[in-house]
Protein backbone atom coordinates (compact mmCIF):
# COMPACT_ATOMS: atom_id res chain seq x y z
CA UNK A 1 0.00 0.00 0.00
CA UNK A 2 2.97 2.41 0.77
CA UNK A 3 4.11 2.03 -2.91
CA UNK A 4 0.86 3.26 -4.25
CA UNK A 5 0.55 5.61 -2.20
CA UNK A 6 3.85 6.83 -3.13
CA UNK A 7 3.60 6.76 -6.59
CA UNK A 8 0.44 8.71 -6.39
CA UNK A 9 2.84 11.58 -4.61
CA UNK A 10 4.78 11.01 -7.57
CA UNK A 11 1.71 11.52 -9.92
CA UNK A 12 0.83 14.48 -8.36
CA UNK A 13 2.99 16.89 -9.27
CA UNK A 14 0.99 19.99 -8.65
CA UNK A 15 -0.21 19.05 -5.27
CA UNK A 16 0.26 22.00 -2.86
CA UNK A 17 0.25 24.52 -5.61
CA UNK A 18 -2.21 27.66 -4.91
CA UNK A 19 -4.93 28.05 -7.38
CA UNK A 20 -4.77 31.54 -8.84
CA UNK A 21 -7.91 31.82 -10.71
CA UNK A 22 -6.44 34.76 -12.91
CA UNK A 23 -3.63 32.66 -13.99
CA UNK A 24 -5.35 29.42 -14.72
CA UNK A 25 -7.97 27.58 -16.81
CA UNK A 26 -10.90 26.33 -15.11
CA UNK A 27 -9.27 22.92 -16.18
CA UNK A 28 -5.95 23.43 -14.66
CA UNK A 29 -7.67 24.72 -11.19
CA UNK A 30 -9.86 21.09 -11.80
CA UNK A 31 -6.61 19.32 -12.40
CA UNK A 32 -4.71 21.16 -9.18
CA UNK A 33 -7.66 20.42 -6.96
CA UNK A 34 -8.17 16.77 -8.22
CA UNK A 35 -3.92 16.28 -7.52
CA UNK A 36 -4.57 17.99 -4.04
CA UNK A 37 -7.75 15.60 -3.22
CA UNK A 38 -5.71 12.53 -3.88
CA UNK A 39 -2.84 13.31 -2.47
CA UNK A 40 -4.29 14.72 0.62
CA UNK A 41 -6.75 11.63 0.89
CA UNK A 42 -4.13 8.50 0.79
CA UNK A 43 -5.28 6.93 3.56
CA UNK A 44 -8.90 6.57 2.31
CA UNK A 45 -7.50 5.26 -1.21
CA UNK A 46 -6.39 1.98 -1.04
CA UNK A 47 -8.56 0.68 2.57
CA UNK A 48 -9.60 -1.97 0.45
CA UNK A 49 -6.15 -3.24 0.16
CA UNK A 50 -5.80 -3.87 3.74
CA UNK A 51 -9.10 -4.70 3.95
CA UNK A 52 -10.52 -7.62 1.50
CA UNK A 53 -13.67 -6.79 3.07
CA UNK A 54 -13.91 -3.30 1.51
CA UNK A 55 -14.99 -3.54 -2.15
CA UNK A 56 -12.67 -1.72 -4.24
CA UNK A 57 -14.91 -0.08 -6.36
CA UNK A 58 -18.74 1.13 -5.50
CA UNK A 59 -20.08 -0.21 -8.35
CA UNK A 60 -22.39 -2.62 -6.49
CA UNK A 61 -23.74 0.34 -4.30
CA UNK A 62 -24.26 2.27 -7.22
CA UNK A 63 -26.07 0.03 -9.71
CA UNK A 64 -28.45 -0.56 -6.66
CA UNK A 65 -29.31 3.27 -6.62
CA UNK A 66 -29.15 4.02 -10.12
CA UNK A 67 -33.17 3.12 -10.54
CA UNK A 68 -33.99 5.45 -8.24
CA UNK A 69 -31.29 8.49 -9.69
CA UNK A 70 -32.67 7.86 -13.07
CA UNK A 71 -36.48 8.51 -11.05
CA UNK A 72 -35.37 11.23 -9.70
CA UNK A 73 -34.03 13.17 -12.98
CA UNK A 74 -37.29 12.06 -14.74
CA UNK A 75 -39.68 13.72 -12.38
CA UNK A 76 -41.26 10.84 -11.45
CA UNK A 77 -41.16 11.30 -8.06
CA UNK A 78 -43.32 13.36 -5.87
CA UNK A 79 -45.37 16.39 -6.13
CA UNK A 80 -43.61 18.81 -3.87
CA UNK A 81 -39.78 18.73 -4.03
CA UNK A 82 -40.07 17.82 -0.25
CA UNK A 83 -41.67 14.65 -1.29
CA UNK A 84 -39.38 13.95 -3.48
CA UNK A 85 -36.42 14.52 -1.15
CA UNK A 86 -37.98 12.27 1.54
CA UNK A 87 -38.84 9.32 -1.59
CA UNK A 88 -35.06 9.35 -2.47
CA UNK A 89 -33.44 9.38 1.17
CA UNK A 90 -36.19 6.39 1.53
CA UNK A 91 -35.23 4.61 -1.34
CA UNK A 92 -31.84 5.37 -1.12
CA UNK A 93 -31.61 3.51 2.09
CA UNK A 94 -33.23 0.57 1.24
CA UNK A 95 -30.65 0.11 -1.75
CA UNK A 96 -28.44 0.66 0.60
CA UNK A 97 -29.97 -2.17 2.98
CA UNK A 98 -29.89 -4.96 0.12
CA UNK A 99 -26.32 -4.60 -0.37
CA UNK A 100 -25.88 -5.60 3.44
CA UNK A 101 -28.36 -8.72 3.98
CA UNK A 102 -27.22 -11.71 2.34
CA UNK A 103 -31.14 -12.15 0.90
CA UNK A 104 -33.24 -8.71 0.97
CA UNK A 105 -36.75 -9.55 2.73
CA UNK A 106 -39.22 -7.29 4.53
CA UNK A 107 -38.65 -9.58 7.98
CA UNK A 108 -35.21 -8.74 7.54
CA UNK A 109 -35.91 -5.43 6.82
CA UNK A 110 -38.47 -4.96 9.76
CA UNK A 111 -36.02 -6.68 11.77
CA UNK A 112 -33.13 -4.30 11.03
CA UNK A 113 -35.48 -1.17 11.74
CA UNK A 114 -36.46 -2.53 14.67
CA UNK A 115 -32.99 -3.17 15.65
CA UNK A 116 -32.59 0.58 14.83
CA UNK A 117 -35.11 1.65 17.72
CA UNK A 118 -33.64 -0.62 20.34
CA UNK A 119 -30.01 0.21 20.24
CA UNK A 120 -30.63 3.74 19.56
CA UNK A 121 -28.45 3.46 15.95
CA UNK A 122 -28.68 2.53 12.46
CA UNK A 123 -26.28 -0.07 10.76
CA UNK A 124 -24.70 2.72 8.85
CA UNK A 125 -23.74 4.53 11.97
CA UNK A 126 -22.25 1.60 13.25
CA UNK A 127 -20.63 0.78 10.44
CA UNK A 128 -19.21 4.61 10.38
CA UNK A 129 -18.29 4.54 13.79
CA UNK A 130 -15.91 1.24 13.46
CA UNK A 131 -14.70 2.98 10.53
CA UNK A 132 -13.53 6.19 12.80
CA UNK A 133 -12.22 3.68 15.79
CA UNK A 134 -10.24 1.55 13.19
CA UNK A 135 -9.37 4.71 11.68
CA UNK A 136 -8.64 6.92 13.94
CA UNK A 137 -5.33 9.10 14.29
CA UNK A 138 -3.31 7.71 17.10
CA UNK A 139 -3.29 10.08 20.00
CA UNK A 140 -2.04 13.23 19.84
CA UNK A 141 -1.82 13.92 16.43
CA UNK A 142 -3.83 16.49 14.66
CA UNK A 143 -6.97 15.93 12.69
CA UNK A 144 -7.69 17.81 9.99
CA UNK A 145 -11.92 18.53 9.23
CA UNK A 146 -13.35 18.78 6.10
CA UNK A 147 -14.00 22.60 6.18
CA UNK A 148 -13.21 23.43 9.10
Amino acid sequence: MDELQERIRSLCTRHGEPIDKNAMSDHEATFVRLQNELVDNLACLFVFVEHPEVEPTNNRSERTVRHEAEIRKGGRTSKTPAGAKRRGVIMTVLASLRTRFPKFTLSHLLSEVQQWFAQGSSIFERELAEWQRVNAPPTGEAVLVPGG
